[in-house]
């Protein structure tokens, strides 16, 4: 496969869902828009040390900074750097002290060993050698004196190394001890050297160059600043600090007093000054909860409506109900903040789509509503709590009438009853937090028209959503299933045979749907629907033929198979003519999939053979439908019932097992030829709808009682009735007939349609 064909097949899978976030993060912007100029704040002009000419309060709790910074400095400066001591310096000093005594002690003792080996009575002095000299100086190190200073240390006496010795440990141990910061190891080096020179200590000088080595190398800072410890006590100091706060509602400035900075930087951070920025936490805040908000519905989506993800018309839909909500709060706003009709989202979305649906958006709305209706007063005020309630409480009983709804008129009733709730849950809420009697009243009375008005505004709405996004709905669906339909009425008077059939057809796809938890309304009416494309030649299907003249006896089988498979076309014709849902239009294009005319693919391979042509070269193709293949619950359940519907009527005997054998050998040909493989259905389902089948074919084919006949001798017998078991056969004689041209027929093809 080419690299441009797998990118082409990725773009393919993924398409839907970038669709779909596209529309998404334009409505939350379109949304965040609205929201944002609505809780835009009023601005003032402010001069520091200036009279202000109005009074300022804070539109939410804001710190003083300048105040607070102010206390923060000063407490912070109060405490002092805190010092931490080493302990280990001076133990590694001692170590160190001693390792080169140990040296000296060894070095002074082989030179001690060589004199005595050596020495005569005419040498008095006897200086070390050369190489004892370098090798004394190799093991000092670090310490560094010169051949000259190491001979002095080497030839020094015993009782000057040990007073050297122990005067030197005691000194450096003092000091350390006493406490050496960094920046003043100098000094203390420097300070030390002086007091060994100084003759107090009694220390030879010979030895005063090895103690400077020495001090120079091993005396090290054991005090340090602890910054963690120092910053942390100043942090304790910054926390205990109380930071000047404004509440909500307070005076930050007050009208004819002056201007202090720290209140012109309040008013400004607040975004309130003519000439400052925006309020940027107030912009991001109000992002955030918009953000958070719409997460929850995609969170929702991605636990139990995954499929939604891929719709972008569906998530087109949610934007649209949001905004008209949103557009009429907006206005509603200034007659009564509770007039907001916040439950048409619950009416339009419980309809348009899924009622589990509609109550996580009313969540996500009655927040957008309650900032809506706050405006610049802010989050979490008294209106925008009260609104939350309301819509919260009142929300699932909504949602729990509307799928009452299968009429319009029903919505009318049911916007009364969510009038009730909300008059109800409002005068609960009013009675915590509103101070009077009158004004809960008053605000509850506006919360049940809210009701009212969101079930009038739903039936004005949705007639025109369902036309834009083409949806189907329950109340659509009980207008579509109406005998007088203007389609439905042509079927019944140009083409009989085929609204009897479709009606069969109906009565197989709802008991089906039902078992398996379809749509059984779009099921039925679909059904009613899927062979309007007859319309255009109802003589041309056999159904509808009277007598024994078949049109198709006398065609090229390539004709009369274009004029059988085109019936699905021609019925999408006809469903976009009188404006049908796309989800019946998708039934009627999708009902028989992508199967073949089989009767006249045969009879055209006949025909070859008798010419003496290869019957190899007839194409199955030119007698196949043109699909798709049914990729719906409800599209394949109308596929499989037209099939068994119209196979079982081609039986010569309907008992329940000749029933039985001839569904489930269809069922099982779709299944196996691939006419199901995009359609939802697993093979519990599929085994649910083969018995609801054999339910309604069984009850449709039941076995009549063959009545007596009466004796004509007897006075009161009425005129004698057909015996009933004649009566049947002769009624079942055209069938008879119909069934012997059917044997020419494959059972892949209805027989309704293969043998016109």
């Amino acid at each position: 496969m080419s690299d441009k064909k797998m990118l082409l097949e990725k773009w393919t899978k993924i398409k839907p869902y970038f669709y779909s976030l596209l529309i998404g993060v334009l409505g939350f912007t379109l949304i965040y828009i609205i929201l944002f100029n609505v809780v835009a704040p009023k601005r003032h002009n402010l001069v520091v040390g200036e009279i202000a000419q109005s009074t300022i309060t804070a539109t939410k709790d804001i710190e003083d900074e300048v105040t607070t910074r102010a206390r923060i400095e000063e407490a912070r400066s109060s405490v002092e750097s805190i010092i931490k001591q080493d302990d280990n310096v001076l133990e590694a000093t001692l170590q160190d002290v001693s390792d080169t005594i140990a040296v000296v002690l060894e070095y002074r003792t082989n030179y001690q060993n060589h004199v005595k080996l050596y020495k005569t009575a005419e040498m008095d002095n006897y200086m070390p050698s050369v190489s004892l000299v370098d090798d004394f100086l190799e093991a000092l190190k670090p310490c560094v004196i010169t051949r000259d200073e190491a001979a002095d240390v080497l030839m020094a006496s015993d009782a000057r190394i040990v007073s050297f010795t122990n005067t030197y440990r005691m000194l450096i141990e003092e000091t350390i001890e006493s406490g050496i910061m960094q920046e003043d190891l100098e000094s203390t080096r420097a300070r030390f050297d002086r007091e060994l020179k100084s003759g107090y200590y009694n220390i030879a000088e010979s030895l005063i160059p090895l103690a400077n080595t020495m001090t120079e190398h091993y005396l090290r800072a054991n005090l340090s600043y602890d910054e963690t410890a120092t910053e942390l006590a100043r942090a304790e100091a910054e926390a205990a600090v109380v930071p000047v706060i404004y509440k909500k509602g307070q005076n930050i400035v007050v009208a004819n007093e002056i201007v202090t900075q720290a209140q012109y930087e309040v008013v400004s951070k607040l975004g309130l000054l003519e000439d400052a920025t925006v309020d940027i936490n107030l912009y991001i805040g109000l992002a955030l909860i918009v953000v958070l908000v719409f997460l929850n519905i995609v969170f929702y989506m991605l636990m139990l409506e995954k499929e939604l993800l891929k719709q972008p018309k569906m998530i087109c839909l949610i934007i649209t109900v949001f905004l008209i909500v949103i557009i009429l709060g907006i206005f509603i706003r200034y007659v009564n903040v509770y007039l907001i009709p916040v439950q048409l989202s619950l009416f339009l979305l419980a309809i348009l789509m899924k009622p589990r649906l509609a109550i996580i958006c009313n969540a996500v709305l009655a927040v957008l509503v309650g900032i809506l209706a706050t405006g610049d007063e802010g989050l979490l005020a008294s209106g925008m709590f009260n609104l939350l309630l309301v819509s919260v409480i009142s929300g699932t009983l909504t949602v729990y009438l509307t799928r009452r709804a299968n009429q319009r008129v029903k919505l009318l009733y049911n916007g009364l009853i969510v009038a009730v709730m909300n008059f109800a849950t409002m005068c609960g809420v009013g009675l915590m937090t509103m101070a009077s009697i009158k004004e809960v009243l008053i605000a509850a009375a506006y919360s049940a028209g809210s009701g009212i008005l969101s079930a009038m505004l739903t039936m004005a709405f949705m007639p025109l959503l369902e036309s834009v996004y083409s949806i189907v709905t329950p109340q659509k669906l009980m207008e579509l299933s109406d005998p007088n339909h203007p389609l439905l009425r042509r079927l019944q008077l140009e083409a009989p045979g085929t609204y009897q059939h479709c009606l069969l057809v109906a009565n197989l796809a709802e008991s089906a749907a039902h078992e398996i938890g379809a749509n059984e309304l779009l099921a039925r009416v679909g059904a009613y629907y899927h062979d309007v494309g007859k319309l255009k030649r109802p003589v041309m299907f056999k159904e509808n033929q009277i007598g024994e003249v078949n049109p198709h006896d006398t065609m090229d089988p390539y004709v009369s198979a274009s004029v059988i498979t085109s019936h699905t076309n021609d019925g999408v014709a006809l469903a976009q003519k009188y404006k049908l849902p796309k989800a019946i239009e998708d039934i009627i294009r999708q009902h028989h999939g992508k199967t073949a005319a089989s009767y006249f693919y045969i009879t055209a391979k006949k025909n070859a053979e008798a010419k003496g042509e290869n019957s190899d070269n007839v194409d199955i193709k030119d007698f196949s439908y043109e699909g798709p293949k049914p990729n719906g619950k409800e599209t394949a359940i109308v596929f499989l019932a037209d099939t068994a519907e119209a196979a079982t009527r081609s039986l010569k005997r309907h008992t329940p097992e000749d029933i039985e054998a001839m569904v489930r050998k269809l069922i099982r040909g779709r299944l196996v030829e691939g006419d199901l493989d995009d359609a939802p259905l697993t093979l519990a389902e599929i085994e649910k709808t083969t018995q609801a089948f054999l339910f309604v074919l069984n009850g449709f084919y039941h076995n009549r009682v063959a009545y007596p006949e009466l004796d004509k001798k007897d006075p009161k017998a009425i005129p004698q009735a057909e015996p009933a078991a004649k009566k049947e056969v002769k009624e079942n004689a055209p069938q008879a007939q119909d069934n012997k041209e059917d044997a020419k027929s494959n059972t892949d093809e209805k027989p309704q349609e293969s043998e016109k």
